[in-house]
């Protein structure tokens, strides 16, 4: 009974198998509780004895079956230096098109080429934790399904709308369309993010950590701006070019100001 199960979690370490059957890895019973609060379909759960938790009750009073592993079969499967003792196969979510584009108050942001998984997973974490209305990922950045993007993203993914493999010229043309101001990130803007208001609805990109968005994508940018930074330094990782842009728009939105 196990051994398909096992072959299957496997096989679903590489894209081609996550796009044939639209399913996908989460390991951990942070990951798993995540996967349930949200409602997915989780197809089963493995574990091995060594493992002590609730994800599996959880899961079992939710009807999901699972089946228990020797632990190094188990450790195998894992992609963690440390494994959890627990890991799960889960239908892979739907994008949410129409959540993002109709958002009445979007705050969006756009992730272009972005090639490292841990980057990727870390921007998601940080939309999250911003109140973004949701996250466009382009049909060139890693897959969002990518293992280490999944737990780079800390469970975030279960909780902040996104389009996946999305088509970043048409997806800025749709949001311009529906009054959504987009804004690129640039090194050579000339105007400071700090000295722009993004309390309207926006979204913003941020491009590959090598070269940056593409020109093309740039040129559809109704503004673009860039990070200040001290002199000699050239550019920020690309999850903190997120964080410093999402957290300047929050900042901006509550009102907040600093304080003696």
């Amino acid at each position: 009974m196990s051994k398909g199960k096992i072959k299957l979690v496997k096989q679903l370490a590489g894209k081609k198998e996550r796009d044939r059957s639209s399913l996908f890895v989460i390991e951990g019973p942070h990951l798993i509780e995540e996967a349930l609060r949200s409602g997915v379909s989780i197809k089963f759960i493995l574990y091995s004895g060594q493992y002590f938790g609730d994800a599996v009750s959880k899961a079992e009073k939710n009807n999901v079956e699972a089946v228990e592993i020797d632990e190094k079969e188990l450790n195998a499967l894992s992609g963690t230096k440390t494994p959890q003792g627990v890991l799960a196969v889960v239908e892979k979510l739907k994008n949410n098109a129409d959540l993002i584009f109709g958002a009445e108050d979007a705050f969006v942001l756009i992730c272009e080429g972005i090639q490292d998984p841990g980057n990727l997973g870390a921007m998601i974490r940080t939309a999250a934790a911003a109140g973004c209305t949701g996250v466009i990922i382009s049909d060139d950045s890693v897959d969002i399904y990518n293992p280490k993007v999944v737990r780079a993203t800390g469970g975030n993914l279960f909780r902040v709308p996104f389009i996946a493999e999305a088509d970043v010229r048409e997806a800025v043309k749709k949001l311009k369309s529906n009054g959504i101001a987009v804004i690129g990130t640039d090194a050579g803007a000339r105007t400071a993010v700090y000295d722009i208001v993004l309390k309207r609805p926006f979204a913003v990109i941020i491009g590959s950590e090598g070269s940056g968005i593409k020109k093309d994508v740039l040129s559809l940018c109704g503004r673009t701006v860039n990070i200040p930074m001290a002199a000699g330094v050239e550019s920020l990782n690309a999850a903190v070019s997120a964080a410093v842009i999402l957290f300047e728009a929050v900042r901006q939105r509550k009102g907040l100001v600093a304080r003696d």
